[in-house]
């Protein structure tokens, strides 16, 4: 595949999404990506179907990626893997210490036998760290659960995304740093800390009913669902204007009365109301909606990839 990474060779060995998504974004933009499997264990993602997409979760994240299935508990194995990594410019990994040593690996190790390979471990909490964890424990760890009145559990997968976005920043920024002299790199890519980044902004947040911010899903007389934002002063000023309230009231006291105001109005009333006022709202739509419907001028963005077309992807960055 063309792209600004054609010139890239990745060698993933990683499980389960957050570490193959990485790659799969280096392939969107060029890579060539090997994944390698275990011939007696390949990948767990390969059982898994997305139910509210209907769609094999392998298919999303081995998009535009070769594979390689070898016995690396074998010597044989070890050394094709070997073989593979002398070449890689960039290496993605999931595995414990404990793991890559039974492959005759370790982090230092490889950053001994390909120094200028970029290498990107990623963990939980950090690849010393010994404590199993998955993009659920992360999001509990790093505050991604956290909710006034109970924590919950996203269904969408977010402490993986969050890590797979930081991670791939991550490699680039090293791959960048290699071309201008800087050698190779050893990444502790740890979602953890990604998840923390994501939910930072709202650590300080203020419930100071004088705070002008207004972030809730509105119900029309319809029965549709449009979330709705309004976070600074002359924002909140024009939801008032948009719901016929002149008194200054923001934050917590204005919330109640959009929502009040919505209740007696359809979908599309309060969607020409809000665009008139230039307030950010959008109606809520299931994950399969978001992925089925083409938006104008967006269409070079969506990768089809799976036999018959039945899994799309978003790219989340369009070069021009």
């Amino acid at each position: 595949m063309s792209g600004p990474l054609s010139d890239a060779t990745v060698v993933e060995r990683a499980t389960l999404w957050a570490g193959p998504g990485i790659g799969a974004l280096l392939a969107d933009y060029g890579a060539t990506v090997i994944k390698v499997e275990d011939v007696d264990r390949p990948d767990p993602l390969r059982a898994v179907v997305d139910e509210r997409m209907d769609v094999p979760l392998w298919v999303l994240a081995g998009r535009g990626k070769r594979c390689a299935s070898l016995p690396l508990r074998t010597p044989e194995g070890q050394r094709a893997l070997g073989g593979l990594l002398a070449s890689a410019d960039v290496v993605l990994l999931n595995q414990s210490d404990r793991v890559l040593t039974q492959w005759s690996l370790s982090l230092e190790a490889l950053a001994e036998t390909i120094p200028d390979a970029v290498i990107c471990a990623l963990s939980a909490f950090g690849h010393a760290d010994p404590r199993t964890g998955n993009g659920t424990s992360i999001e509990a760890a790093g505050g991604l659960m956290d909710h006034p009145d109970e924590p919950r559990v996203s269904e969408s997968f977010v402490g993986d995304h969050v890590a797979v976005l930081s991670a791939a920043v991550a490699v680039l920024s090293a791959l960048h740093a290699r071309a201008a002299g800087a050698g190779g790199t050893v990444i502790d890519a740890r979602m953890v800390d990604a998840a923390l980044g994501a939910c930072l902004p709202h650590v300080n947040r203020t419930r100071d009913a004088a705070a002008p911010v207004v972030r809730d899903v509105l119900r029309s007389s319809d029965g549709a669902r449009i979330a709705v934002s309004a976070t600074s002063a002359r924002q909140s000023g024009r939801l008032r204007a948009a719901i016929g309230v002149d008194d200054g009231c923001s934050g917590p006291g204005l919330a109640p009365r959009v929502r009040e105001w919505a209740a007696t109005r359809t979908a599309a009333e309060i969607r020409r109301a809000f665009e008139v006022h230039a307030i950010a709202a959008e109606p809520v739509v299931s994950a399969r909606q978001a992925a089925l419907t083409r938006r104008a001028g967006c269409e070079d963005a969506v990768v089809t990839v799976g036999e018959g077309g039945f899994g799309r992807v978003v790219l989340p960055v369009r070069l021009r």
